[in-house]
Parts: C-alpha cells; structure tokens; sequence
C-alpha cells in the first residue's frame, strides 16, 4: 500500500468521557456485572488525544503534605487497593496521578487533539463520512473532535508516561473523581500487564480491529470501576456522579454519528466484556488480551467471539492507474458491521439496518480522490456469511436510496443482483454476486465505470 498515505494512530486511547460516569449510578438498579445497554449513547479511526500537552496540575504530594493533602494521599492509596482488589491484577508501579481543573482539562485534551489529529487524517476522515453521509461536506473534524473531547474527557491515562490525570476541584475527592480514578488505574493495570502499546500499535492499519480492541481496553474499565463504585461508593455518592454527569458538553451541533462513535468502546464494549466473563472471575478477560476480538462483530456478538469465528479476509484489486489521471487512494481499511450499521441506520430503522448488518463475514474498503477535479470516490467490497445474507444486505442498499424524502435520488440500472442510483452529488453502484456485494459511491460518474469495470466476475449491466 505504497501510495495510502496513513498516519500513526494517537498512542493515548485509554480516556474517561463524562457521559460514562452516568452509567454507575444508572446500574444501580441491576446486578452489578450487568450494566444497562441503554445506560450510554452508542472508532474509521476517532481520535482519542494523547497527553502532550504541558499541564498545571495538582499532584498527589510525596513530601511534606500538609493534613488535607495526606488525607487525599490516604483516599488516593486507598482507592489503589482497592481497584488492584476489584480487578485481581497487582500495580508493579505507583502510576504519578495529577488533579487537574475543568479548564486545565479542556485545555490539555484540545491541544492534544490539535497536535496528533493531524490536519491529513482528519480531512481523509472527512472524505470517507461525507460519502457515508455520517456529515455534511465541509465539516471540519479536527475542530469538531477538539471541541467534543474538551468538554467531555473527565480524566486520562498516558501510555507513553504511565501518568493519570483525574478532572477535580476542592481539596477533598469527588464521587465522581473517585470513579474517574478508579476507571483510569484499571487502565494503568492494563498497561502495566498488558503492555496497551503493543496490544494496539499506533500503525494498526485495519480501524474495525482498532475499535475492536478498544471496546475490550474501556469494556474492562467500565465493567471493573462499575464494581469498584457499587462495592466502595455509597448510594449518596453514586447519586452524584449521574447527577453531575463529569459535565456534559453541548453535543447539540455535533452529528449524533459521531457521538455514537466516540462511546461504542465504553458502551458496546462493557456488554462485551460482561458477556464473556465468567461470574467475578477476570481469567476470562486476561485471557482476552492475548486472544483479542478481531472486529466489531466480535464486540456486537461476544459469541462469535467465543466460537471463535474470525472475520473473512477481503482483497481489492489494485487501482492504479484506475479511475484516471489525478486519482490516487487516500485511505485503505475495514469498515466492519458496526460501521455497516451505522451506515444503514443514517436512512433505515435501527433494526432493519442492524439485522442487515449481522451476518457481515468481512469487507476491505478504498478511498479515492481527485484532487485536480475535487472529486471522491468509496469502494467497499463485502463478504456475507451465506448467498441469502449479502441478499438481505444488497436490498438493504437498494432501501437506502429509495426512501422516501431521503434525497434527489433517481434509479438508473434496476436488476436482481444490481442497481444504480444517481444524484447531483454523486452517483452509487451496487452489484451481487453469490455471498459478495460490490459498492461504489462517486462523485464522479466516469470514475465509478471504471472502478467498477475493475469487478468483471460481478455483474455490471442488463
């Protein structure tokens, strides 16, 4: 992939975001280890900051404390032990933790965001979800990621450093810093056990296993700080932590999308978590680690995880010099059933488009871009798990694109196993054969025959 321009993924993945914080007290009512999938709103890569920039924050003392700060050293070594006891992994070294305001916290993550969502990355992220119509052309990502996280991110851990950084005002600790706390030394244990960098290298070039991944790192710190807060923080303190929710920001601007992006790893990834563990026992989990999920299917459905059923591996041909002079391929990846879904659900009922979705065997998608004639164009090659589950996903496409009021679409080619549609914006292929389904989505009409004539064992035509 010589000529895919990718950048390093940020190190920094492991982030308290404030809506998680509601969950505690929203399990209150169910058996701690069963945390409501409602409880949380619904990672192509999402950025998740990492922690360069300079903070000011309040250390926990290790000399000289005065009573109020050994009363926090005290509750902070005592919070340690038991996270260490809850989650049944030792810390091999006293991770620094820093206190920081909700200022200093905003300021730190939206400079992190500014210095590792490169402006490439984030206008390649841009392309791809304008095309899945995830937002409207124009968007600018790395503003928008850097403004959300800012006003959400309650508390991180720092892989490169060892550090946490726990979002607290006042001299004594929050239920909800307590909680903050807790989530981020479960990710300190990770790290120290699991080694985080290496279990997710900053290059992994395929997202869907990135996101995979990541929903097993935040399910565990999810699943762990729940039973931290339900066995140590009284019914009060819970109260608190959903009523102040680590302070939400104004996502009214934000595209709901991207919202369910940035929380699937806490959400989906705590049912995971919860669905693959024994009782209280954590071998199961460890043991993940060392067998990790290896797509979102595996996250959405814990017991294709457990039979073991691995994703199907999809190859595209080589589009060089395909469509055409100027062309040249931005990205390459897997987009996943999650993302599948998240498609589908932009113009179809949440069950029709995770019903369509369920029986995703793999994918390997290209994006490609004219810059002379700024143009894009989306090819993503899918495997199904029968000949009747790329069916249901082919006519789920073909939904897609005649629901009423969704868009000046007109039909073009209408047949059993393929269809077009074309806009003023662009123009869209989709084309079956046995469990496979070809989808191209173009903004240039010339550029998607050509990119299509590249499948000549599918269908391409009456």
């Amino acid at each position: 992939m010589s000529n895919v321009n990718r950048c390093s993924r940020p190190a920094i993945l492991v982030l308290a975001i404030a809506v998680v914080l509601s969950l505690v007290a929203a399990c209150m009512s169910h058996t701690p280890s069963s945390p409501s999938p409602d409880s949380v709103p619904d990672q192509t890569s999402i950025p998740m900051p990492s922690a360069t920039a300079t903070p000011e924050p309040t250390p926990v003392p290790t000399s000289t404390p005065t009573p109020t700060a050994i009363t926090l050293e005290s509750e902070v070594e005592r919070i340690k032990a038991q996270v260490s006891g809850v989650r049944g992994l030792a810390l091999e070294q006293d991770p620094p933790t820093f206190f920081i305001s909700a200022k200093q916290m905003a300021e730190n993550i939206s400079e992190a965001i500014k210095e590792d969502y490169t402006r490439e990355k984030a206008d390649i992220d841009a392309e791809l979800f304008v095309l899945l119509d995830f937002i409207p052309p124009g968007t600018d990502l790395k503003e928008v990621f850097a403004e959300l996280y800012a006003g959400s991110v309650v508390g991180y851990y720092d892989t490169d450093t060892g550090e946490m950084y726990v979002l607290n005002e006042g001299d004594g600790l929050t239920p909800a810093a307590k909680h903050t706390l807790a989530h981020e030394l479960i990710h300190a244990l990770q790290d120290q056990v699991f080694d985080l960098d290496a279990f997710l290298p900053e290059d992994e070039e395929n997202d869907d296993l990135a996101r995979a991944k990541t929903a097993l790192i935040e399910g565990d710190a999810v699943i762990a700080a729940l039973r931290y807060a339900t066995s140590f923080l009284t019914r009060s303190e819970i109260g608190q932590i959903y009523r102040s929710g680590g302070g939400r920001p104004d996502i009214s601007k934000i595209p709901p999308v991207l919202i369910e992006l940035i929380t699937f790893p806490y959400q989906e990834g705590a049912v995971f978590v919860d669905s693959i563990q024994t009782g209280a026992d954590w071998e199961s989990i460890d043991a993940a680690y060392s067998n990790p999920p290896l797509s979102t299917e595996h996250i959405l459905h814990p017991d294709k995880y457990l039979a073991g059923e691995e994703p199907e591996p999809v190859r595209l041909p080589d589009f060089s010099p395909v469509p055409g002079p100027g062309w040249e391929t931005l990205d390459e990846g897997v987009l996943g059933e999650y993302l599948i879904r998240l498609y589908l659900e932009n113009r179809l009922t949440r069950s029709r488009a995770a019903n369509a979705a369920e029986f995703w065997g793999g994918d390997a998608y290209a994006l490609l871009r004219n810059e002379a004639g700024d143009e894009s164009a989306l090819v993503s090659l899918s495997a199904w798990d029968s000949e009747e589950d790329a069916q249901d996903f082919f006519s789920a496409v073909g939904s897609y694109f005649e629901t009423p009021g969704q868009g000046d679409w007109q039909p073009g080619i209408t047949a059993d196993d393929i269809r077009s549609w074309d806009s003023e914006e662009r123009v869209v292929h989709v084309a079956l054969r046995d469990d496979e389904v070809l989808l191209i989505i173009s903004e240039s009409a010339p550029a998607l025959t050509a990119l299509a004539a590249r499948f000549p064992e599918f269908p391409s035509g009456p």
